[in-house]
């Protein structure tokens, strides 16, 4: 794998850990969705990723988190 492909799978993996650690404090799935458009903007990787699979993969941690809580 190249070096850059590299680096950037390792910002996205930093960005989506950010995004977990931080879901909680969102009221609901939509500002979730907003914090981690700003989060992937910051780090320019919002073009890289695309807004569409940002959304799933949110939606997805935003089931997961809430999930242990809705029996």
């Amino acid at each position: 794998m190249g070096a850059v492909k590299s680096m950037v799978m390792d910002l996205e993996e930093k960005c989506f850990d950010q995004l977990t650690d931080e879901i909680g404090e969102c009221e609901d799935i939509s500002d979730a969705q907003f914090k981690a458009m700003k989060i992937f903007k910051e780090n320019n990787l919002l073009d890289y990723i695309g807004a569409d699979y940002l959304e799933e993969s949110v939606s997805e941690i935003w089931a997961e988190k809430w999930s242990k809580y809705n029996v």
